[in-house]
């Protein structure tokens, strides 16, 4: 893909923006991208077709949930590790949460296998995996 190095500035009045921002949103683009292909469509260049942008942005999105997620799970993991290495089961909360823990950590993995396979299908899509 093209890297689009060059930069224009604009200005609109407020009314025109939020227009352009409703606009933008309704069709689940940045404002910048939104701009430059109503502008390119109007002058009958090539636009960037099959949501390109839309894939990357998904793309993107996916991974920091993944790694948002992540710590979680290493969290989980740790504890489920020192409880079942002292053997011991404490009362109040840590043992409410000792009991609640694997269900936890099973959940946690499984949204980052399905972020994972969110990521690497969209990847092959794009090309970028």
């Amino acid at each position: 893909m093209r890297q689009k190095k060059s930069r224009v500035t604009v200005r609109f009045d407020s009314d025109e923006k939020r227009l352009l921002e409703e606009q933008a949103a309704t069709a689940g683009l940045s404002l910048a991208h939104f701009i430059a292909r109503r502008v390119l469509a109007a002058t009958g260049a090539p636009v960037a077709g099959g949501g390109v942008e839309q894939l990357d942005e998904a793309i993107d999105e996916l991974a920091a949930a993944r790694s948002a997620l992540a710590p979680w799970g290493n969290n989980l993991n740790q504890i489920a590790k020192h409880l079942n290495a002292e053997g011991v089961l404490l009362l109040g909360l840590a043992g409410e949460f000792a009991a609640v823990a694997p269900g936890l950590l099973a959940q946690v993995r499984a949204d980052v296998a399905r972020i994972d396979e969110s990521v690497f299908r969209l990847a092959r899509r794009r090309g970028r995996g």
